[in-house]
């Protein structure tokens, strides 16, 4: 009888326990991150575990992320460095792509040369990441950072600053690279001449990953089905897409000719024990702009993990999914 008694007050205390609220994941405007709204629009979120959050610049989706308003943000892999420099909390827990042109530098005129670039007026958002881009810019040109002028710019602002002409150059990332390429600027310099070291990631706090294991995993889960899903039918997975971005299907496609994404293997290559690779590229990329941070060096060894991924056997995010599954 007593332990009849124990199962129901037990039961009772757990029908009693509010239900977890939805992860909320910080999103900007870069189209592989819109993938994950293919996993809201499918309903790949089982229990509704994820809301998305919009941001309309890296240093405001990073104000959110450090003060608890999200749970998970995506971000460029250098910004998190610099976040985990001064938290030792933080983890990657998904690599979304890496970069392979959508960051570049557009001019309002061609240049014969990069050395034209001297003394002209450099328009970019602050962070780390632009500051890299600029920091393999110059290096190109043979120049330093004391022969440009810099004005920051957030990204929302890009294509008017441009079209004012308060600037000679802007560096920027899609879909406003290609807005600004549409509006006659000419395309200079890109993230394709140094391949592997602009990487996107969502990064999380170990402390919440302890608390809500599971929901860590469905989200990873839902994350790798909606890739896997956008990489079966691009087409018309585009056409859900494009218009938050005021583009045509073709040309949100487009955008994804300068973008590598990391399929669930290549993440548990990167993320797992054996990664030593991936974790000399970061270290490269981290000294590229020293100059323009103060954060500490990052421990790499516990800020990289694969905790939270699906098996790398998982059948339904590496193949295509059932024919009575919804599809784009």
């Amino acid at each position: 009888m007593r332990a009849i008694v124990v199962v129901l007050l037990a039961s009772l205390l757990a029908a009693c326990t509010p239900p977890q609220p939805p992860l909320r994941v910080g999103l900007l405007e870069w189209p592989p991150y819109e993938i994950l709204r293919l996993a809201e629009q499918l309903d790949f979120n089982p229990d509704d575990v994820i809301e998305i959050v919009e941001f309309r610049s890296p240093a405001e989706a990073v104000r959110a992320y450090v003060a608890g308003g999200v749970d998970i943000v995506a971000l460029s892999l250098e910004v998190v460095v610099e976040i985990a420099g001064r938290d030792d909390d933080h983890r990657v827990i998904v690599v979304i792509d890496e970069s392979v042109g959508g960051d570049a530098v557009v001019s309002r005129e061609p240049l014969e040369d990069l050395g034209e670039i001297s003394g002209r007026r450099v328009g970019m958002q602050s962070g780390l990441l632009a500051a890299h881009v600029l920091t393999r810019l110059l290096e190109e040109a043979g120049l330093t950072v004391d022969d440009v002028v810099i004005s920051y710019i957030d990204i929302a602002d890009h294509l008017e600053a441009f079209r004012r002409g308060d600037v000679d150059l802007m560096i920027t990332y899609d879909p406003m690279r290609s807005k600004l390429l549409a509006a006659g600027g000419q395309q200079i310099f890109s993230s394709a001449q140094f391949p592997g070291e602009i990487i996107d990631v969502f990064v999380a706090r170990q402390s919440q990953i302890d608390l809500r294991p599971e929901d860590f995993r469905r989200f990873a889960r839902s994350w790798f089905l909606a890739v896997r899903t956008f990489l079966d039918d691009p087409h018309a997975c585009a056409a859900r897409l494009a218009p938050r971005f005021a583009m045509q299907p073709d040309e949100f496609l487009a955008t994804f000719d300068n973008v590598k994404l990391f399929s669930l293997d290549a993440n548990h290559e990167v993320l797992g024990a054996d990664n030593a690779a991936f974790r000399a590229t970061i270290e490269s990329f981290v000294s590229s702009v020293q100059a323009f941070s103060d954060a500490a060096k990052t421990d790499l060894g516990i800020l990289l993990t694969s905790s939270v991924l699906p098996s790398a056997d998982d059948d339904e995010t590496q193949h295509t999914p059932a024919a009575d599954a919804e599809s784009c």
